[in-house]
Parts: C-alpha cells; structure tokens; sequence
C-alpha cells in the first residue's frame, strides 16, 4: 500500500511483481493476518521453539481455563512431547500447559548484550632479576588458646545453622501431580453435585489439555446432557430433606450402590428430597456406612422387627437399587415366616 486518496475513496497500491500502482477500493482489499508465531515456532520444535523462552503472552481461546483468557503470562519452557508451551500467569503465578493456539506473543525476550572486551593489563619487565623474584609473606604467629579453649574444642563438633536445617525440604518427585487452587481433582466416573443446579452428575471426561494439575471436566447430567464444567463448580457435599429432616451427607458415601441422589426429588432450592420415613431412612445410611466398613454386609446392619418396617425398608431398597439391602430385608421376611 502507497498512500490513501481522500478524494477518489481509494488506496494506492504497488503490486509487488511488477512495481505497477493501482487505484483499489477498500472493498476489494482483503487484510491478512500474519501467522501466529507461537504456532510456527512450535512446528519447528527444539531451538527455534526454545528461543521464545521469556516471552510475554496473552492467552486466548481457552475453554477449560477460560477465566485466563486476555490475561497474560511469560513463556517457561516448550515441552517437545507434547508440542505445548509451559506458561506461568502473571496474575496467580501458576504454571499451565498450553498449546501454541491459545497464546499470543506480544513482547520476545531481549537478546543478551555481549560482554564488553576487557583492556589488556599494562605490563612492564622488572629492572632487576632480583626484583623478579618473589618475597616470602612473613608467617604469623599462631593465637594462643587458653587450656579451657583448648578442651571445648576438641571435645565439640560445630552444629548447623538452624537456618539451614529448616532450608532442607524432600525433593519433589517426577512426574508428581498437585491438586490446583480449585480443590482436589476428580476421576472418571465420580458422582458429584452440581453446583449451578443441584443435581447428581457423573465426570465422564477429564480434560488435561490446559492445566495438568487443574483441568476441566465433561460432565452428564441426569436428562443424558452432557457438559463442560470446572471443579469449582462441583461438590461432594449434599443436603437433602428427609421426612421434614435436613441431613447433611456426600456423594462419595451416598453413591457407593444404587442411584438413591439420581432417583432423589430436586427442590425449588437446589436440595434433594427423599420421600422416605427418616426411621427407614436411619437404616439405608446405616447400610451404606456398613460399604464403607467391608465387603461383608450381613449383620452390619440394624433392620426393623416387624413385618411392617422390614417391608418399607425392602420397597425403598428396591426403588433406589440397593441389591444387598433388599436381600437383606428378604432374608429377614423369610426368617419371620419360619418362626411362626
């Protein structure tokens, strides 16, 4: 481009084969966008990937991590395997994973400056051969210790610094995976509570493109939708109402069988509701605390006397899918029938 024609609504332009200058429209102009460097660099892999080391990058397009997007960070190191560059944020100085897509260079690091040549040491031949030779330093008498010195010294080692007995710290591991700032990170599989909602949702995926040590996850929701989501997002812990009665409980205990939370009725309030007796329900926790004891569930576990209860505590065990409640509770019925 050559200049801009106020009066004619149109660039000049130098075609770049031939040196011809051609009036153009803005309309039949197209910019180009020149080519991430991270991503070329990237491609390159080993030095030329290596020599951005330093650079300050804003992060764009991330999903998992999307709070750091616009935000800004300095290059680490590129990891080869993975084609990704490690990044420390500015903001919170954590470390992540990120592909070459996701950051953009706005300032390279600067090239070290040579050092300046030192001026040669002026030099002359002594006048004399004698002058040359060196002169002996004159030794030093030894300071004299007292007899009390003496004997400490040589019946007492010197201790370390207690400053540098608390510097030690256990070397960390290879490899080794911390949780992030957002909590501890889940597996596949896992039933959690979602925040947003309310509702039971299982981890179906977890994603470690952006961050190893705090990714996103896929979750599935109890309609069979599937979402992204961040841990912040999710919990273990659950309030449900009993009969009237608000119990605190988790996830990890509540989802050891069965899908008692995924049958649970969702509040107005995102709470869950479980239409049980809380004397029955006081025998469903007591049978998924006895999981948590070991594998055998017979006698672990306190049923109701009479025919009545054993019956409720049978309905809901097959309504919430506990196999080894219910054939608790059948095998208790039969025992009744026996004795009469």
């Amino acid at each position: 481009m050559v200049e801009w024609m106020e009066e004619r609504g149109r660039y000049n332009i130098k075609i770049e084969n031939t040196g011809e200058i051609v009036a153009i429209k803005p309309a039949n102009l197209l910019t180009i966008e020149a080519p991430n460097e991270a991503e070329v660099l990237a491609g390159q892999g080993g030095v030329a990937a290596q020599s951005i080391t330093g650079a300050v990058v804003k992060f764009q397009g991330l999903k998992g991590r999307a709070d750091l997007n616009e935000k800004t960070g300095t290059i680490v190191s590129f990891l080869e395997d993975r084609a990704r560059f490690n990044v420390r944020t500015q903001h919170s100085n954590e470390v992540i994973a990120v592909k070459p897509t996701n950051i953009k260079i706005i300032s390279k690091p600067e090239a070290p400056k040579p050092a300046a040549a030192r001026p040669a040491p002026s030099w002359s031949a002594p006048a004399t051969a004698q002058e040359a030779k060196p002169k002996p330093a004159a030794a030093k008498p030894a300071p004299k210790k007292s007899p009390l010195k003496q004997r400490a010294s040589a019946n007492t080692k010197p201790e370390a610094s207690p400053m540098k007995k608390q510097s030690k710290q256990a070397p960390v591991q290879h490899g080794e995976v911390k949780a992030g700032p957002s909590g501890s990170i889940l597996m596949k599989g896992q039933a959690m509570i979602y925040i947003m909602t309310g509702e039971k949702v299982e981890v179906v995926k977890v994603h470690l493109d952006d961050d190893i040590n705090d990714p996103y996850y896929t979750i599935k929701m109890q309609d069979g939708r599937e979402k992204d989501t961040t841990r912040p997002k999710m919990t273990d812990e659950v309030t449900l109402n009993v009969g009237g009665t608000v119990i605190k409980e988790t996830t990890t205990r509540l989802c050891r069988e069965g899908d008692l939370l995924g049958k649970a009725i969702l509040n107005a309030d995102k709470t869950l509701s479980i239409d049980l007796e809380i004397d029955k329900w006081n025998v469903v926790l007591s049978y998924f605390k006895s999981l948590e004891v070991d594998g055998d569930r017979r006698g672990l576990v306190e049923l109701p006397k009479a025919r009545g209860g054993l019956k409720k505590v049978k309905k809901a065990a097959e309504e919430y899918d506990l196999g080894g409640l219910r054939f608790m509770t059948e095998k208790a019925l039969a025992e009744l029938v026996l004795s009469f």
